[in-house]
């Protein structure tokens, strides 16, 4: 009667288990288009740094947390990143409001790093966070982005 029932019981769970990750398959990849949120020629033309967004990544089941690696012509100060930042930021929640919770931009100088397949030589790092505080990240509602702040992080690099 055991064996019955723990087979009835993974014949139950297997059923609902099957579907759900068929529709996991089946779901539309992201295009590659998705580094598109960023309109690289205008934010460059407005801050007069030409920058490249090598990639883009969200982590999490849902997109909570949105990172980008932002490659930049030479290597601008704090208020060159912040304002290439916050022009990105503009595009971004004009193209998806309301869908993330926290952005952070990693930044790579085109003359020290290699592009793609180099992400790790970023030297300096911007986070839009509510409240300025990772521990707010999806337990702050997402009002128009008000209660948010705009931080710069430089980075050590130790080259190799």
């Amino acid at each position: 009667m055991k064996r019955e029932g723990f087979l009835a019981c993974s014949v139950l769970i297997g059923s609902l288990l099957i579907p759900s990750c068929r529709k996991a398959q089946d779901a539309p990849a992201p295009p590659a288009a998705a580094i598109a949120e960023i309109n690289e020629a205008a934010v460059s033309e407005a801050t007069g740094v030409k920058i490249r967004v090598l990639k883009t990544e969200s982590v999490g089941v849902s997109p909570v947390n949105r990172f980008y690696w932002i490659q930049v012509e030479g290597r601008p100060l704090r208020d060159k990143l912040l304002e290439i930042s916050r022009l990105a930021l503009d595009q971004i929640i004009a193209a998806h409001p309301k869908l993330y919770h926290s952005f952070t931009f990693h930044f790579a100088s085109a003359d020290e790093s290699r592009g793609a397949a180099d992400l790790k030589k970023c030297y300096a790092r911007t986070t839009f966070l509510p409240e300025g505080d990772w521990q707010k990240v999806g337990r702050v509602p997402i009002d128009g982005y008000d209660a948010y702040v705009l931080a710069y992080e430089a980075e050590d690099i130790r080259q190799r």
